[in-house]
């Protein structure tokens, strides 16, 4: 994966990728060690462009995205604008900032960036 590899290069060259059998096209495990992707399938809509769509009937209130292992950490905003600026495409960078949002990892904690890379960057909140 392209933006995996930058991401190591750029922000952390320690990062272990987990193996998860379910390819980033499709979502990832939401458990580990589970081979099972979200209830959401990527599709393109007509008139209104990329989205994702239920896959199955999802309960109200279903955890159905839950990045703890498939998301981005960044450490802080000069490791994300390298990561961003090392993508080589204006095209790839402008997705990329779509694709980031900024969240408290615990509790009362600081705000990170973090982003996907993999299709529940289609996920509007």
């Amino acid at each position: 994966n392209f933006m995996r590899k930058i991401y190591t290069q750029v922000v952390d060259n320690k990062k272990k990728w987990d193996d998860d059998p379910v390819p980033p096209t499709l979502g990832y495990s939401l458990e580990k060690g589970t081979p099972v992707p979200p209830p959401y399938f990527p599709k393109a809509s007509p008139g209104k462009g990329r989205g994702l769509f239920a896959s199955r009937f999802i309960r109200k209130g279903e955890l159905v995205h839950d990045g703890t292992h498939s998301d981005l950490v960044f450490p802080d905003a000069l490791a994300w604008r390298r990561f961003v600026f090392s993508l080589g495409s204006r095209d790839l960078a402008c997705d990329c900032t779509d694709w980031n949002w900024m969240q408290m990892l615990e509790e009362g904690g600081r705000y990170f960036m973090l982003g996907a890379l993999n299709i529940s960057s289609l996920m509007n909140s």
